[in-house]
């Protein structure tokens, strides 16, 4: 009888430590600073983000002052950046500050704020993502402006956590920020080498 007794502890034991192993390896209980000694491999889930990328493009600038609507004051070929740093408080979803800028073709800019990162699909190549805050523009970043980007990345994993590939971006500014009446609008496009971590 006692026979019996021990062997039904023991199973009902080792069934229990089963069933907690198996809850602990669930995207759900997973806790962010064990996730990557789990399961979560090659998958856009709960957890930090960060993503770096820089390329070339094209640039232009105008000038919507009173009186001088529509001269270009810069256009050409710019180098361009972006950095981003936060994290996924659900599967496909990244929240981040972001910060993005340009120069070249006296076009500069260097703008931040928060944006939003969604993939295609729970291990998809593919990411939509957009950004907006304010924008320092012109040739020595003195002028203020309402600003953002919006992009389009195919990424593919390098390793369990991380991803390179190329992005495809449009961006621009506009609106008189700091209210001295002088006005530079401005787009740019381009393609950027990029980096992620998830």
């Amino acid at each position: 009888m006692n026979m019996r007794l021990m062997k039904a502890v023991m199973l009902l034991g080792c069934g229990l430590a089963v069933a907690s192993d198996a809850q602990a390896q669930t995207p759900q209980s997973q806790p962010v600073q064990t996730r990557f000694a789990t399961n979560l491999a090659e998958n856009h889930d709960r957890g930090v983000f960060g993503r770096v990328a820089a390329g070339g493009g094209y640039a232009s600038r105008w000038n919507n002052q009173l009186g001088l609507n529509g001269a270009t004051v810069g256009q050409g070929a710019a180098f361009n950046w972006q950095l981003a740093l936060g994290w996924l408080p659900a599967t496909q979803l990244a929240v981040h500050v972001t910060q993005w800028g340009n120069l070249g073709g006296n076009t500069g800019a260097f703008g931040f704020g928060p944006g939003v990162t969604y993939w295609l699909g729970p291990d998809s190549p593919w990411y939509l993502s957009a950004s907006l805050g304010p924008v320092a523009v012109d040739e020595v970043f003195d002028q203020w402006a309402v600003g953002g980007e919006a992009e389009i990345g195919l990424l593919a994993w390098i390793a369990d956590h991380a991803q390179l590939g190329v992005t495809f971006f449009v961006g621009g500014d506009a609106l008189d920020l700091d209210g001295d009446t002088r006005r530079l609008d401005s787009w740019r496009t381009g393609l950027r080498a990029t980096a992620s971590f998830e």
